[in-house]
């Protein structure tokens, strides 16, 4: 009986060991290692409701990185605003980062509309393949090189 319980707690913790996998998302994500990352993503043709944007309206992009230390996401840096569907992002300072994008709605001067920014780390916005991209300096060039007889 007693090996029973045993084996019924080894399950058990098993279950939640992979449970606790499955929902931490800094353990379900790609780390990219650079210190610049092309990223790109679909053009937004719709408003959130599914209804398609009149093409006299133009969408615009704000990009933004933010420390994976951050969780919250309270601090993120808005690098730039910018019509296309690709950008090439710069890390400053050796750190892990996330990337995120806002899509925002214009006719002429005047914002209509904007999303949530779609961060990186989120399977929602990366088709299910979240990321992350870890700067790391690299190491110092090698010295006392000689020929060895």
């Amino acid at each position: 009986m007693k090996s029973n319980w045993m084996f019924i707690g080894f399950v058990l913790v098993v279950i939640f060991f992979l449970m606790f996998l499955e929902i931490n998302p800094a353990n379900a994500q790609t780390w990219y290692p650079t210190n610049q990352a092309k990223v790109g993503w679909d053009a937004v043709t719709k408003y959130s409701d599914g209804t398609t944007i009149p093409s006299e309206y133009k969408i615009m992009y704000r990009v933004y990185r933010v420390s994976a230390s951050d969780t919250s996401k309270a601090n993120p840096t808005e690098i730039s605003v910018i019509d296309g569907t690709v950008y090439t992002f710069t890390f400053p300072t050796p750190g892990k980062y996330f990337v995120g994008v806002k899509s925002e709605v214009w006719q002429g001067e005047t914002k209509l509309g904007e999303s949530v920014i779609a961060w990186s780390d989120n399977p929602q916005y990366t088709s299910n393949s979240p990321f992350g991209i870890q700067y790391t300096l690299p190491p110092e060039a090698i010295k006392g090189m000689k020929p060895i007889q």
